[in-house]
């Protein structure tokens, strides 16, 4: 395999000064990593003091357009899934291109391999874990007051389950338990989930099809609580979200 190693370094405040990994010591664990998979390194990009919320970025640029050029043979190497983007929206993007031009994604930290569906998974699931919050805009609060059931009352409760709890939402535990259940009857944000919503409607705007949306979404790894995406679920969700 051809590797090329992608470094971002953003600095963070003095007091956590001592955590972030600079450009050099991410190139050089990368490098130390690409030799012991026996992959050979053909370019090394960079940016330094830039975001991880925006692609945005010379280097990274540079970096994607470089190792599809090996057909097949190319693998990105970073240092954490961090340094790649902060946004789980723009991590399926990237993971979905680089799948179609026959390269891959290597990450020293994180270990796996996107050219196996496990590794796709993983990548998924690891991608959502470091996302950070995504910005819905000034609706969060009301969308969270529709969420809540009426309990005669009219304050608006419901049970904590999971599966009753419309998708982008969970129960939230430190919300006042139900008399009877104990379950929680507050929702909150979930911030993977509102990721994937975000991701949804971004291809929905480009005219992406309900069953080719599910499609990516069941190949990266995504799935709907544990079940596999169905194109109506996508046009009811999207539906959904357009109508605020």
């Amino acid at each position: 395999m051809k590797a090329i190693i992608y470094a971002r370094y953003s600095p963070r405040p003095k007091d956590q000064a001592e955590t972030t990994e600079t450009i050099e010591s991410q190139v050089k664990r990368c490098r130390a990593f690409a030799a012991y998979l026996e992959h050979e390194e053909r370019g090394v990009y960079s940016d330094a003091d830039k975001s991880g919320k925006t692609m945005q970025r010379d280097g990274l640029q540079k970096a994607l357009r470089h190792v599809k050029r090996f057909r097949g043979e190319g693998v990105l190497v970073v240092y954490s899934l961090s340094r790649l983007s902060r946004s789980v929206v723009d991590r399926i993007e990237i993971a979905n291109d680089l799948t179609r031009r026959g390269a891959r994604i290597a990450s020293v930290t994180e270990s796996f391999d996107t050219s196996t569906a496990n590794g796709r998974m993983i990548y998924a699931i690891m991608a959502a874990i470091d996302q950070g919050v995504l910005e819905i805009g000034n609706q969060a609060t009301s969308d969270k007051m529709k969420d809540y059931q009426d309990d005669g009352n009219g304050k608006g409760r419901r049970m904590g389950r999971i599966d009753r709890v419309r998708y982008g939402w969970e129960p939230d535990p430190d919300s006042e338990p139900h008399p009877q259940s104990g379950l929680p009857t507050g929702v909150r944000r979930n911030e993977e989930e509102q990721g994937v919503i975000a991701w949804m409607l971004a291809k929905d705007a480009k005219g992406l099809a309900g069953t080719a949306i599910a499609k990516r979404l069941n190949e990266t790894g995504f799935t709907c609580r544990g079940r596999k995406w169905g194109a109506n679920a996508i046009r009811k969700i999207v539906k959904r979200e357009r109508a605020k």
